[in-house]
């Protein structure tokens, strides 16, 4: 978990993004109630382009955390993400 940390850390410094979002996926599969690294993943995946699965991962994160209590760049996401229409069926 240390090592991981460090690298986030790095990646992050960095703005290594994918390294970064794999990083979060490692973590998560250690301690998948880490809500800290939820919510970090999910704005990541937002700004990725991932929007369904970012706001999947908030759904999940705001089942633990008061959207009230929840720092402000995820409430932001939150309310971007639930006023984005979906994308046209192919």
């Amino acid at each position: 978990v240390q090592y991981l940390e460090l690298l986030m850390h790095a990646f992050e410094a960095s703005q290594s993004l994918p390294q970064l979002h794999m990083i979060y996926n490692l973590m998560l599969q250690i301690d998948d109630s880490n809500i800290n690294i939820l919510g970090a993943r999910a704005l990541l995946r937002q700004k990725l382009g991932f929007n369904r699965d970012a706001l999947s991962h908030l759904k999940r994160y705001f089942s633990f955390v008061e959207k009230t209590h929840a720092p402000p760049a995820l409430q932001q996401a939150w309310m971007t993400l639930e006023n984005t229409p979906e994308p046209p069926q192919r």
